[in-house]
């Protein structure tokens, strides 16, 4: 009888430790993720952004949604799109966004939105890209569920991708001196972010030129 209450006991201080654990890795983990936030003037084309933006969105409020590469969200504008037709879209496309991860954020897309078209940047069809910190982008993205597991297992080119965005302390655990406000108390973009997933570019790159 006694052994059975030192093992009930040390359930219960491990399950108490296990609860506590997760309630301090959990803010944690958010405050260390960048946020990959927008910026006109540089060559952040804001993957926090587009994918936080998405889901403010207000339910079944999309007609059509951009998947693919940056080709896709350099040259898809959602608004000017609703100046001139009144189809509301948004763009889900990632810098090098394999067929992979296109497909799960259809899935996930359409959870929350009753799509009448979805357009797909083709491109990586002919090539399609795999690269690590695109694809971790795009999955530590993605609100959690069972679909994010099983996007996390199909969408991951090496184990360090699926370690790092099952648990991001992983690769984000050094970011001490990196940390800015806005990884404390959330990036603002809900003031000013109007571009419905897109990146404008003011930038003109001359390197080519001639």
């Amino acid at each position: 009888m006694k052994e059975t209450k030192v093992k009930n006991h040390a359930i219960i201080k491990g399950l108490l430790f296990f609860i506590l654990f997760l309630v301090t890795l959990i803010p944690v983990s958010r405050i260390f993720t960048p946020k990959w936030t927008y910026n006109a003037d540089t060559e952040e084309t804001g993957e926090g952004n587009r994918y936080r933006d998405f889901y403010s969105m207000d339910k079944d409020s999309l007609d059509y949604v951009v998947l693919g590469a940056s080709h896709a969200f350099y040259s898809f504008n959602p608004m000017q799109v609703y100046s001139g037709t009144g189809y509301r879209g948004f763009v889900l496309a990632g810098g090098f966004q394999p067929q992979t991860c296109a497909y799960y954020w259809l899935r996930e897309a359409d959870r929350y939105q009753d799509l009448k078209y979805v357009f797909v940047d083709a491109s990586s069809l002919v090539k399609d890209f795999h690269r690590n910190e695109s694809n971790l982008k795009s999955l530590l993205a993605m609100r959690f569920s069972p679909l994010k597991l099983e996007a996390i297992k199909n969408c991951s080119p090496e184990k360090s991708v699926m370690y790092s965005a099952l648990f991001p302390l992983y690769s984000f655990h050094d970011r001490w001196f990196e940390l800015k406000k806005e990884d404390y108390l959330g990036s603002e973009e809900e003031a000013w972010y109007y571009l419905k997933g897109s990146a404008l570019r003011f930038v003109i790159k001359s390197d080519n030129l001639t």
